[in-house]
Parts: structure tokens; C-alpha cells; sequence
């Protein structure tokens, strides 16, 4: 309804009125003349959130419930509807994106099942699985593992976001391969050559690993061998240490005298036998000196007398020639 004035109850001026005109009307009627009532605009209550545009769902492709049906129960139990995300990758598997021709739902299920059992998602993406240092029962913090960060956490925190990226992941430059195979046609040329420099690497790790290994055996038995010898030569040097201190003290020698002597024929001994040890940069035994002399030592006994000495002699060569 309009008032007076020529307006209406909302506030909203008439058509074609203007400021003077009512102003005229006010004084010329003295407030009494009636204008002719005009449509009041609805006044629609506006909302704060974003307009949506509904948009008719995609026809579901041929096939899709097979695929539906060999998801994993840890990532969307039976009869549940699957994550959005994950629903379209499957489309765009089964129908084909642009560029990639489709995949039929047993090459779908193969790659749901090689990409989530073949990676132990299912160990992964359990609550208590370790992937990093940094992982509790809550959560980690870490970088995902992944191409550009290869030391970061193996954890999986959404198993939904984890598959969906899985299944779209290409192993082949070619998007018509799959498996190894190209779609309608042969073997992969590419998955081919990758797979024989694989081949050959894995041999030649193989070779530098046996090798290694073998090299190790042979110093561990070099110097097994080598402990053997020295702990045979120490024995022998021993008994014949033993042996000559016996047949010296036999022909009456004591005391420095006879320990000179000792460590003289041992000398020789050694010089004839050279101890087989690792060490065999060290000097060798220098050649004993020709004649005996007697050490100056305090409280020794005194030099034997000539007739002594030559008994003596005579007897050290009996005892040296057998």
C-alpha cells in the first residue's frame, strides 16, 4: 500500500516520482492527496556461502562393481560408498582419460591389488606401524615417502588418497601400458630396456658382492694360516731354546755365561728360521758375532780357565754336531 507521500511502506520511491514532485503534492493537497499504489520488490534474504552449481552425475561405467567389489575392506568396507576421489580415478581408468585408453576392470583390480598388497599398504597404514622416528599412534609429521623425498616416512595417513595416487601412477612413460604390455598390442620396447638394465644391474651387484665375499674368505684364511704358522714357529723356538740352555748347562755353564750363550745360539737360530708373521718389514735378526765374550756384571763368576774353555768347546761341538 502507498502513504501519502507518494511512497511505498518499504521505502522504495514510486516509478518516474521525483523529489520535488512530492514535495509539490505535499503542499498543494496539505498531505491528502493519494498517489496510485505501486509493486513492492521482494526482498529475498541473501546467504553468505557460495552459490553451487549442480551438475548431473556421471553415467557409472561397465564394470565398475566388480571393481568396487575387490577394494580392500581397510579402505571402504562393503556397501559403502567409496571416496569421491577414489570413485573417479576408477571412472577414468575404466572409461579412459584423455590421451589414455581404457583399462578393463581385471586390469583395474590387478593394479588396485599389486599397488596395495605388492607395498604392504595394509602394514603400512595400520595405526602402530613405525615408518620413520617420528611416527606415534596420533599421527607423523613427517614428508611422505615418495620420488622427490625417498628418506621420508613410509607411513600412509589416508589410505583413500594413498590408493587413489597409487592406481593413477603410471610405471611407463607410455600411458597405453600396462604391465609391460601395451593395450591392443605387444611387449613395452620401454619396459623392455628398463627391465634388462635392471637385469644387469642386479648382476653386476651380484658379481662385486661375491667377489667381496670371497676376497674376505680368502684374508680370513691368509690369516688363520698365518696364526698358525707363528703360533707353530713360537712353539719350535721355544724347544729349541730349551733344548740348548739343557746341553750348555750340561757342560757346566751357569749364570751369565751361560745365558750369553743361550741368547747367542738362539740369534742364530732365528736368523736361520725367520719368524712367518705379518710383519715382515720389521729388521731381520742380524748374524751372530763369531766368539764369546763375557759380561761385566757384578757378583758373575769368574772366566773359566783355558784348559775349561777348551774342554768346553770340545764337548758344544759334540753337542751342535748331534
Amino acid at each position: 500500500m502507498a502513504d501519502a507521500e507518494g511512497q511505498s511502506a518499504g521505502g522504495f520511491a514510486s516509478a518516474g516520482a521525483t523529489d520535488s514532485a512530492a514535495g509539490e503534492s505535499d503542499q498543494a493537497g496539505g498531505g491528502s492527496a493519494a498517489s496510485a499504489p505501486t509493486p513492492v520488490p521482494s526482498q529475498r534474504k541473501r546467504s553468505s556461502r557460495p552459490a553451487t552449481t549442480k551438475t548431473k552425475r556421471r553415467q557409472q561405467s561397465p564394470g565398475f562393481n566388480a571393481v568396487r567389489a575387490a577394494i580392500p575392506p581397510e579402505v571402504a568396507r562393503p556397501g559403502k560408498a567409496l571416496f569421491p576421489g577414489l570413485h573417479r580415478a576408477i571412472e577414468d581408468l575404466l572409461s579412459g582419460a584423455p590421451g589414455t585408453p581404457a583399462r578393463t576392470p581385471e586390469q583395474v583390480i590387478v593394479r588396485i591389488n599389486r599397488r596395495w598388497y605388492g607395498e604392504n599398504a595394509d602394514e603400512r597404514s595400520a595405526a602402530d606401524y613405525r615408518g620413520c622416528d617420528r611416527c606415534t599412534t596420533s599421527g607423523c609429521e613427517a614428508a611422505r615417502h615418495g620420488p622427490e623425498s625417498p628418506d621420508g616416512c613410509k607411513r600412509i595417513k589416508n589410505r583413500n588418497g594413498w590408493l587413489t595416487a597409487a592406481i593413477l601412477a603410471q610405471d611407463c612413460p607410455d600411458p597405453s601400458c600396462e604391465d609391460g604390455w601395451i593395450i591392443g598390442g605387444d611387449r613395452c620396447q620401454v619396459c623392455e630396456k628398463r627391465a634388462e638394465e635392471h637385469r644387469a644391474a642386479e648382476r653386476a651387484a651380484a658379481e662385486a658382492a661375491a667377489r667381496w665375499e670371497a676376497e674376505t674368505k680368502a684374508k680370513e684364511a691368509a690369516s688363520a694360516a698365518d696364526d698358525d704358522a707363528e703360533a707353530a714357529w713360537t712353539r719350535a723356538e721355544a724347544a729349541e731354546e730349551h733344548r740348548v740352555r739343557q746341553a750348555l748347562a750340561g757342560v757346566g755353564m751357569y749364570g751369565v755365561l751361560l745365558d750369553h750363550r743361550v741368547h747367542e745360539r738362539m740369534a742364530a737360530w732365528c736368523y736361520q728360521h725367520p719368524k712367518p708373521s705379518g710383519s715382515r718389514a720389521s729388521a731381520a735378526p742380524q748374524a751372530p758375532v763369531q766368539g764369546a765374550f763375557l759380561l761385566s756384571v757384578p757378583g758373575a763368576p769368574s772366566a773359566p780357565t783355558k784348559a775349561t774353555q777348551e774342554a768346553s768347546t770340545t764337548r758344544l761341538k759334540a753337542v751342535s754336531n748331534g
